[in-house]
């Protein structure tokens, strides 16, 4: 039996972890990983050592997941930020018989700004990665270089998304 691998990617305050937790929902037998918990720490440092375990981290958790008999669907959220990021940790997975398909979402400049400042969640990742910078990174084609499925959010909820990823990815669901 093939197992699916869902990445979810996009900027911060996007709506991944809401379009996640949706899917997590309406997926048959599935776990949902937001890569974030790999980056909780105090005081959070960004070295070569942190990410290479971080990393480390990604890759056995979803790979055990992955080989787990109880789940069908691996659900994996983060901001990826390249696609040399993607690759070095599906290269790691390095499984047979998984159906790996990457959704990046995006939405209008305006909406997205407001959900970012509303995003009470995660104000360290959003004092790192703050609104200017990631515009930026998009206006330089950052959505272009990575390989993925891009879903535009703006007028959409999250339930809908999600069923578009199920949709897109022909999963049958009871």
């Amino acid at each position: 039996m093939s197992k699916n691998l869902i990445i979810i990617n996009g900027a911060p305050g996007v709506g991944k972890t809401t379009t996640c937790e949706e899917l997590a929902k309406i997926l048959p037998k599935n776990v949902y990983l937001d890569c974030d918990c790999f980056m909780w720490a105090n005081p959070y440092t960004v070295t070569d050592e942190t990410e290479r375990v971080r990393y480390e981290n990604i890759i056995f958790t979803t790979k055990n997941y992955l080989n787990c008999s109880e789940y069908e669907n691996v659900i994996i959220n983060w901001v990826f930020v390249n696609q040399e990021a993607i690759d070095k940790i599906l290269n790691g997975i390095n499984l047979p018989n998984i159906n790996v398909v990457t959704f990046s979402l995006l939405c209008n400049q305006n909406i997205w700004k407001s959900r970012m400042e509303n995003d009470k969640i995660n104000i360290k990742r959003k004092i790192e990665t703050t609104f200017e910078k990631w515009t930026k990174r998009i206006n330089e084609g950052y959505y272009e270089r990575i390989k993925s499925i891009i879903i535009e959010t703006s007028n959409i909820t999250a339930k809908q998304v999600a069923e578009m990823i199920v949709e897109k990815m022909n999963i049958k669901i009871q």
